[in-house]
């Protein structure tokens, strides 16, 4: 008989509580793998010799059949792989299947099913500072959805189903998706799906193919960005300077929301970079500064832009006595957005006389959406980069050092800009020389 199981604190007295584990030696790292075996026991009540709990323990039978199981699925293991083989993963498995009285083989199974493999990234994610709790979220939201597709469709996804039919899958889902979301949603499912098989294969040495979002031809759209022009924004500024000489109700809390809307109109900045920080008397005077620099959360930096029409940020600040928030969670952020995107949507409802639509192409057409129904928090950033920066000066490279961006790319998609459509304007380019 192999002796692997040990009394945690061989120093502890015969009568003192103690746990039982599992030692069992990798031969290829020639280290000890060291398991919890949920067992408590006392010294006295352990034998060590036959690797036995004692009848004077009331829990001896079930204890018992526990370790003669890991015993003989260890020797099956060494039998079958040869001793030098045996890995610490196959040890976890039968510790496993042990504590919850199923075959190993119904542990690899559920090892290797899709939503376990959630399960196991979201627990790494949770202890990883540097991922935010949005990440966490879409993990979370894309299992849900996942286990829902499992359910109607009365199947388990494995790893193994991945690697043999990814396509059928992905059109599974997608299809099961599309009843209820936006389509950028299960764009970015698929994006998080991708990430599991990625992180799948660099844990396990394995190369289950990814899926191609070029592929998926029923997934293809195109929106207009949405952000406001430079009389819209005037609209606005003239509502929240004098607000009673239009028609319209509103609450101090209402004309405080928009404010702070506008304010990132005129700088670009992100809701949860709007603090007294960066914020004040001082660094919001250009009087006092040449730029209006202020630090960026997302990517750790530093980022100036010009003063817009003088005052403006001054006067938005000053006119709410610099009550600007201080977010803690992102949740907080989160929830802002949610609310100045409501506000900011009634009120161009309200103000906006000649409102505009936004075209949107799929492969079933064109659409157009109204402005009010598309407009977000994150409008007054977009607002920035393209009504007032790009269009002054008409300078990408400019623009994206005003956002604060490291890829220019990512301006391109603010600016909704088409590459391909810009070239077209100099195909016939002709020089007189």
């Amino acid at each position: 008989m192999k002796t692997i199981f040990f009394i945690k604190n061989a120093s502890a007295g015969l009568n003192d509580v103690n746990s039982l584990v599992l030692r069992y030696r990798i031969h290829s790292t020639k280290k000890q793998k060291v398991k919890g075996l949920l067992i408590k026991l006392t010294k006295s009540q352990w034998n060590q010799e036959e690797q036995k709990v004692k009848r004077s323990n009331s829990s001896y039978i079930l204890y018992n059949k526990r370790l003669n199981f890991i015993q003989e699925e260890i020797s099956k293991l060494e039998e079958k792989n040869g001793i030098p083989n045996v890995t610490p993963e196959n040890i976890d498995i039968i510790v496993e299947a042990s504590l919850t009285g199923v075959q190993v083989t119904e542990v690899v199974q559920k090892k290797d099913l899709l939503i376990s493999l959630f399960d196991q990234k979201i627990e790494i994610m949770k202890v990883d500072e540097a991922i935010g709790e949005g990440n966490i979220i879409n993990y979370n939201s894309t299992k849900s959805s996942i286990k829902k597709l499992e359910k109607e469709l009365n199947i388990q996804y494995t790893i193994d189903y991945l690697e043999n039919s990814l396509q059928q899958f992905i059109r599974d889902y997608v299809n099961f998706r599309r009843k209820t979301i936006a389509e950028s949603t299960i764009l970015r499912d698929i994006k998080t799906i991708n990430s599991i098989i990625n992180w799948y294969n660099s844990e396990n040495n394995k190369n289950i193919k990814t899926i191609i979002l070029s592929k998926i031809n029923f997934l293809k759209v195109e929106k207009e960005v949405v952000f406001l022009t430079l009389p819209e924004i005037k609209i606005f500024y003239q509502f929240v300077n004098d607000p009673l000489s239009y028609d319209v109700e509103f609450s101090n809390e209402d004309i405080i929301y928009i404010k702070r809307f506008l304010f990132r109109c005129f700088c670009g900045m992100r809701i949860q970079d709007m603090n007294k920080r960066n914020i004040n008397e001082k660094s919001v005077l250009p009087i006092d500064n040449t730029k209006f620099t202020y630090f960026q959360a997302k990517g750790d930096k530093e980022c100036s832009v010009p003063f817009v029409g003088d005052l403006y940020l001054y006067n938005l600040a000053n006119s709410i006595n610099f009550d600007f928030p201080e977010f803690i969670e992102s949740r907080e952020v989160r929830n802002y957005g949610v609310r100045e995107t409501s506000l900011i949507r009634s009120f161009y409802g309200k103000l906006i006389k000649n409102k505009r639509s936004r075209k949107v192409i799929t492969n079933k057409g064109v659409t157009y959406q109204s402005l009010e129904k598309c407009i977000s928090s994150h409008t007054a950033r977009k607002t920035f980069a393209k009504s007032i920066i790009y269009d002054s000066f008409q300078d990408i490279y400019f623009t994206s050092k005003m956002l604060g961006h490291t890829d220019v790319k990512t301006t391109q998609i603010y600016l909704g800009i088409n590459e391909e459509q810009e070239f077209l304007k100099y195909q016939d380019l002709k020089l007189n020389i």
